[in-house]
């Protein structure tokens, strides 16, 4: 932190400018730079175009990478900006029209509520915007007469969310699993299906990958080989939708910051949980930490019914045939099986999506 506003206050001498009126527009604003794990990469002061825009764009900027805005006097803007793009700034506040008479002043309009906190399981901010979502719908609505739009209701970042599509956008990036829905409508989506999307400056979606949908029939008791680590269920050739992460690797020494894994939850502890691939192998589980903060979503196969949920409703299945070293001999239809879908960073599970009651 000292260190970004000892670049602010060099970046803010170099170009002297009094702070901007209330409601003005901004002829340049100080822009820090970060890379996609938060750590400052560079400032500067930019002067807005003759269009009234601020690019944001930055020659050493890499996927990830993200800034924070301030006016000259170092008051924030706003958080978190993608360095892909013009970022608009706010219009002058327009100067009032002489009357004859003195009238009523009016109402000011309401001012729009900032945007909600980031939960606390996220420490950085990118960790927030990239948190998978669940969906609870999806429609097109009409915008216009001749206009509409898609509406994917949501679950993220532990909230509800409406995402809204233009009706050109399509589905892509999708895991090999559902790779057919690529270059698929939005509406498409179906209850309990994971997706990722990524936003332009403006907010807009700029794309959405279905990343996972629930499998009709229990997975692990299923012939489909869906690789040693169900890895097709949720990536395509080892990436996972528009998402900076690596997939979870049974039995490997897993070290990237990000990583997504899957499998059937055969213990539960206070804080953490133990997945299997369809090896069962003891010696190979993955053991889950948890925090209370950890977001759950939940997905109940009977119900069909997507939920926010908590870490108490993350439930281990009903698995009947171990030895004695803990090692899984066979996994049997005539077992309740629950799967989960987790997201973990820096050794943590921030998001864990729970699909219960296969063969109930």
């Amino acid at each position: 932190m000292k260190k970004l506003i000892v670049l602010s206050i060099i970046a803010a001498s170099i170009l002297l400018s009094a702070a901007p009126r209330a409601g003005a527009a901004y002829d340049k604003i100080v822009a820090t730079y970060f890379s996609s794990g938060g750590a400052l990469k560079g400032c500067r002061v930019i002067r807005k175009a003759e269009d009234g825009s601020i690019s944001l764009k930055y020659e050493a900027a890499a996927s990830g990478d993200f800034a924070k805005l301030y006016t000259m006097d170092l008051n924030p803007i706003d958080t978190v900006y993608e360095l892909d793009g013009l970022w608009q700034q706010p219009d002058a506040a327009p100067t009032p029209k002489p009357t004859s008479s003195p009238s009523p002043t009016p109402s000011p309009e309401p001012t729009p509520t900032d945007k909600p906190e980031i939960p606390d399981i996220y420490e950085k901010s990118p960790d927030a915007t990239t948190a998978f979502a669940v969906v609870e719908s999806a429609a097109i609505e009409a915008v216009s007469e001749n206009e509409t739009r898609y509406a994917v209701k949501v679950f993220y970042q532990g909230r509800e969310r409406v995402l809204y599509m233009e009706e050109d956008m399509r589905l892509s990036g999708c895991s090999d699993a559902v790779s057919y829905m690529n270059d698929g409508k939005p509406s498409s989506l179906q209850t309990g299906d994971v997706v990722t999307f990524t936003t332009k400056l403006s907010g807009k979606i700029r794309d959405i990958s279905l990343i996972y949908r629930p499998a009709n029939e229990d997975i692990v008791t299923s012939d489909i080989n869906l690789g040693a680590n169900f890895e097709k269920l949720f990536s395509h050739n080892g990436r996972i939708g528009n998402q900076n992460a690596s997939v979870y690797s049974y039995g490997k020494n897993n070290t990237a910051r990000i990583q997504y894994v899957f499998g059937v939850i055969t213990n539960k502890y206070p804080r953490s949980f133990t997945l299997a691939n369809k090896d069962g192998k003891s010696e190979d589980m993955a053991d889950i930490s948890i925090l209370d903060g950890t977001i759950v979503y939940t997905y109940d196969m009977n119900r069909k019914k997507a939920e926010i949920g908590s870490i108490g409703d993350i439930t281990r299945s009903d698995v009947s045939d171990y030895d004695e070293n803990g090692n899984i001999l066979s996994w049997n239809k005539s077992d309740i099986h629950n799967y989960a879908l987790v997201r973990i960073i820096d050794g943590i599970a921030t998001d864990v999506m729970v699909y219960i009651n296969y063969n109930d």
